[in-house]
């Protein structure tokens, strides 16, 4: 059963690969590699979309594994005709000392997030409070209720019914399709979302500056603590984390490439964010707001490619919010806007975070000290490029948001951080480290920069 559940989720990253091929057809080798990573969010999320939609217009359910695998198929052989035209040659060149070296780095570093992450998933099959209490009990009641799970939804049907499903419908789909509810699917998914932000961190980097500086995002991703503890956890916070850089780094990168096609998939996986987890619905809006600016300065109208990626999520998270009952953070609006003057609560959020910026991570030391540190080290005026103020942008929104939901909501402050915080920080983590190492100078710009006239006449002379 396992070997068939790893089939099936292998099936979804391949097919989509292929999605991302068909819309963006870059055909050099960063490229594709980076579109390989995207196709772990993609395929699990246009899965998720489909089979919302399958079940909203009342299809039978035991048809609908037949139908995503000839969706597969017809991609798939959409792509090799298009490729028989137009040939893809990676070419290849012996690997340096220099890169193995950075290779072997890169392998520890993730055979110790694994490691890790099966050290705390097998002992818990069942993930932590929050996987058994909302994730994995929402996948069970969708795979125990069968295909009129929709019309049967009362109030309570778990907690937080209004917690949109990319997790629990990629659960429960495999479930079904295999007949048994085991364990060890959640825990496949969440590894596969650990794998696939670790390797869209090496490649989206290897894009924006070159392979040694995406080695080294893997690197600092990998070895902090907090990544194979919230994926062992069964949350949603890394695959939320996956899709809040893939929109990053897409928008970086269509900077660059100049190519309009990226922000499709950037409003696609902004809209995914939102299948995931309800933090997701704010980055929406700051992504399509920011989408907005860009197309104002250049010029150009390019929210139409950015909606035309978001309308297909947008339209099932629509659909999925018109039945599930309003957030419960947000049912005492009256204390919520007395709370807007009550200072001694801003002090307390904002004394939260800092003391969470430098604890966070799982590290023996201050991550975000590390961090800080390495930056004043190794900081330069960057040269021209992609526009770094984009990413700048959505983290600092995004994070006004979460310190305005500490801020409004009725529950206890110190309770309510003490019990998201960490995973809050995690969602924009590798973000911010994409855009610090996108800013600052890789390995290589510092150790072979050409050096100056005036430093080899100094040379000379001493």
């Amino acid at each position: 059963m396992i070997v068939f559940a790893l089939t099936i989720y292998f099936a979804k990253i391949l097919g989509g690969f292929v999605l991302m091929h068909l819309l963006w057809d870059a055909r050099d080798s960063k490229a594709l590699l980076f579109k390989f990573f995207l196709g772990f969010g993609a395929g699990m999320g246009t899965s998720a979309l489909l089979y919302f939609l399958w079940f909203w217009m009342k299809l039978p359910a035991l048809v609908y594994p037949y139908f995503e695998l000839t969706l597969f198929l017809f991609l798939l052989l959409m792509v090799f005709a298009r490729e028989k035209r137009q040939k893809i040659s990676l070419g290849f060149t012996p690997p340096t000392f220099q890169t193995l070296l950075w290779g072997v780095a890169v392998t520890l570093a993730v055979a110790f997030s694994v490691a890790t992450f099966f050290m705390i998933a097998l002992p818990t099959p069942h993930g932590v409070q929050d996987a058994w209490g909302i994730w994995n009990v929402s996948a069970r009641f969708i795979y125990g209720a069968g295909e009129r799970w929709l019309q049967i939804i009362p109030q309570n049907a778990w907690f937080h019914p209004d917690y949109p499903l990319l997790v629990s419908l990629n659960i429960a789909e495999v479930w079904s399709i295999i007949g048994a509810n085991i364990t060890r699917v959640p825990i496949l998914l969440a590894l596969s979302f650990l794998l696939g932000l670790l390797g869209l961190m090496f490649s989206a980097l290897a894009i924006a500056k070159d392979n040694q500086q995406g080695a080294l995002g893997v690197i600092l991703l990998a070895s902090a603590p907090v990544l194979a503890s919230l994926a062992s956890n069964q949350y949603a916070d890394v695959p939320l984390a996956y899709f809040f850089l893939a929109t990053g780094a897409l928008c970086y990168i269509y900077s660059i490439r100049r190519e309009p096609r990226l922000l499709i998939l950037a409003g696609f996986f902004a809209g995914l964010s939102g299948w995931t987890k309800n933090e997701g619905l704010t980055f929406i809006f700051i992504a399509l707001a920011f989408c907005l600016v860009l197309s104002l300065q250049e010029k150009k109208n390019l929210l139409k490619y950015f909606l035309a990626g978001l309308a297909l999520p947008l339209l099932v998270i629509g659909l999925f919010k018109s039945i599930t009952p309003a957030n419960d953070l947000f049912t005492n609006q009256t204390a919520s806007l007395l709370q807007f003057l009550d200072v001694p609560r801003y002090l307390t959020i904002l004394q939260g975070m800092l003391n969470m910026f430098f604890s966070f991570g799982g590290w023996p030391v201050s991550f975000g000290g590390v961090l800080i540190l390495y930056t004043l080290l190794m900081f330069q005026r960057p040269s021209s490029g992609g526009k770094r103020w984009l990413l700048l942008v959505l983290i600092v929104c995004q994070w006004v948001t979460y310190f305005g939901v500490y801020l409004f909501t009725p529950a206890d402050v110190i309770v309510h951080m003490n019990t998201s915080m960490e995973r809050l920080f995690f969602h924009l983590f590798p973000l911010v480290i994409f855009l610090v190492l996108i800013v600052l100078p890789s390995p290589r710009e510092v150790f072979e920069k050409p050096r100056s006239s005036q430093d080899v006449s100094h040379a000379l002379n001493h």
